[in-house]
């Protein structure tokens, strides 16, 4: 700390070099630093909710110097480049993300800081101090409360809103990010008054620049991830159909390059999962449209287009997958009669060699298998080869663990009807578990997979059992010492914990559904075990303290009711006490399952 008014007079020498490689990396300095002080702040609230101690010290070296270094970060971001398309990282950017850094760090201290600047400057001739302007504002959205902000932020949008219309590329650009920005951090912002120009500035944004709309894509995703329907309706219901036309429109501009297309769909998909019901039946006019386009991409052979056409296709196949799925889920009544060509498009895609698609294929099959129940049962013979070749894609483990997910999907639909399917899968889902190469991020889908399957077939599950809860033990015994503890670590030992003890319920469940329970005894010491090493690790999560107090209801209901041994080892467990403890004092859903479990034991009692 004592070296740092030295550093702060080199630095600030430095950002104003006009060398512009010189100020960048003068900056990047404060903005590593920035990002150190938020990594301390995170560490210290996590320990505190622990009730840990062993924070590092923060020394708030930003705060101590941020005063001066706004006021250069200002300058700076008042020299932009001159093309609106040049997209080469330089100071004004870097100066933006370090002002961003700093509102995350400081919160509402950098308010008074750059307000000033944001006043004089929004409305200037100049539009070097119009865009730097309008910048400063979208960089300290994300920090300060949003007291200190929503006044701030009533008083400006109109100004924002009409620098979408303006003259020069820059301020359009960066008034569509603003609008972006505001949509994400602060939509209570957005009153009955504003929302119509609103509405109006974003239809309009689409037809600009591609990247400009694109900026106006992720302004109406985030949008329409804020707005509540209320009953049958919601604030962007009369909005709906005309926005979802102007982005079907952006998928196919001539110059919308994959990023747009993409983001257009993907606003487009935000909407129709926030619709609200008065808007259905335009969600049901949009499935046979989809279709058709898809439909098109099809009968283009690849092998008679270049490279890059050919790249555009499956890029195309991939978001007309994607606003399907989103499509029938959203309105699946309406939506029956297309189930047979919709499934018939996605083995078409799946048989493509375009591998880019075939991800969101699986995906929107997903969403048939919500769509149809039981009679999904039509299409597994003809899905079945491709289900199982994904499964084995374990190099390409994104696709794998869609593959994997499906399995629980197509499990809950079919219920007992899968059990013909049943042995390869299980076999497959087996030797993926044990494969040291697989990404470990696959394992607990495996596992949540292999309960689906457990639960779906129930006392049908014994065949499998012994080799099944093998593997659980021994995914149950893995652990990382504390020297090789991390955030990534900790967080998937707790999801691989989580996904153990959800597969041993869905078992368990499952064979007591056919009077089969008694088959779970053997295993019993073992998942006992588990759970005690559960209560005993300060790492635990909420979700596995809900999913453990799951367990134990479980035992207790299903077991220990019926087995005298049972019951007493139940009652008179001091792990099962302390989490459940902890889940009377955690999350919500937490509190519901320790709940759960703790009238459980006490019915035992009774």
């Amino acid at each position: 700390k004592g070296f740092m008014e030295n550093i702060y007079g080199l630095t600030s020498n430095a950002i104003k070099n006009e060398n512009e490689d010189v100020a960048k990396q003068a900056i990047e300095f404060w903005s590593t630093i920035s990002e150190e002080e938020i990594e301390i702040q995170e560490e210290a609230s996590e320990l505190e909710e622990k009730g840990a101690q062993g924070a590092r010290e923060n020394f708030n070296l930003m705060s101590t110097a941020s005063k001066n270094i706004t006021e250069l970060l200002l300058r700076c971001l008042t020299k932009q480049l001159d093309d609106p398309d040049d997209d080469t990282w330089n100071v004004a950017s870097s100066a933006a993300c370090c002002l961003q850094l700093m509102a995350q760090n400081i919160g509402d201290e950098v308010v008074p800081l750059v307000l000033p600047f944001i006043q004089n400057g929004i409305r200037d001739k100049n539009w070097r101090l119009r865009e730097a302007a309008t910048m400063a504002f979208s960089c300290i959205l994300d920090g300060p409360t949003k007291q200190k902000l929503v006044g701030l932020v009533q008083q400006a949008f109109g100004v924002i809103l009409s620098h979408m219309n303006d003259q020069q590329p820059q301020v359009k650009d960066t008034a569509a990010w603003t609008v972006g920005k505001i949509c994400e951090e602060l939509p209570e912002t957005i009153g009955p008054d504003i929302l119509p120009n609103l509405m109006n500035a974003l239809r309009k944004g689409l037809s600009e620049s591609p990247k400009i709309a694109v900026h106006v894509c992720w302004a109406i995703h985030n949008l329409a991830n804020e707005v509540k329907v209320m009953g049958e309706t919601s604030a962007l219901s009369k909005y709906f159909p005309g926005m979802v036309e102007e982005l079907l429109k952006t998928t196919l501009r001539g110059d919308a390059d994959q990023n747009l297309q993409h983001d257009a769909f993907e606003a487009m998909n935000v909407m129709i999962h926030n619709a609200a019901p008065d808007t259905y039946p335009i969600i049901a006019r949009l499935v046979p449209e989809l279709l058709g386009r898809l439909n098109k991409t099809l009968q283009i052979k690849p092998q008679s287009v270049s490279h890059a056409e050919a790249s555009r296709i499956s890029n195309a196949q991939a978001q007309l997958c994607g606003a399907l799925g989103y499509a029938i889920v959203k309105n699946p009544k309406d939506s029956q009669q297309y189930m047979n060509p919709m499934m018939e498009m996605m083995i078409g895609v799946l048989n493509s060699p375009a591998s880019e698609a075939h991800e969101e294929a699986l995906i929107a099959i997903s969403a048939v298998t919500r769509c149809t129940g039981q009679n999904f049962s039509n299409y597994m013979g003809v899905l079945r080869p491709f289900l199982m070749q994904h499964l084995r894609e374990t190099q390409s483990y994104k696709i794998c663990g869609i593959a994997t997910g499906l399995v629980g999907d197509i499990c809950r639909a079919l219920e007992i009807k899968i059990a013909p399917f049943c042995n390869e899968i299980v076999e497959e889902l087996m030797r993926n578990l044990k494969n040291q190469e697989l990404d470990r991020s696959v394992k607990p889908r495996i596992l949540n997979a292999l309960g689906d399957i457990a639960l779906a077939i129930g006392g049908h599950f014994d065949r499998y059992l012994q080799w099944v809860m093998k593997l659980l033990e021994d995914a149950a015994s893995f652990d990382y010492s504390q020297e090789d503890r991390d955030y990534d670590t900790i967080d998937y030992l707790n999801s691989l914990r989580e996904s153990i003890l959800e597969a041993y319920v869905s078992i368990l469940q499952g064979l007591h559904d056919d009077d089969k329970e008694h088959l779970f005894f053997r295993y019993l010491d073992k998942l006992v075990a588990f759970i005690h090493r559960i209560a005993n690790d300060s790492d635990m999560e909420p979700m596995v303290i809900r999913a453990s107090c799951s367990m134990i209801g479980d035992l207790a209901r299903l077991l220990g009711t019926k087995h005298t041994r049972v019951r007493e080892f139940l009652v008179n467990n001091a792990a099962f006490k302390k989490i459940i403890h902890d889940g009377l004092n955690g999350d919500e859903d937490a509190r519901a399952q320790a709940s759960y479990a703790a009238q459980e034991l006490q019915n035992l009692q009774a």
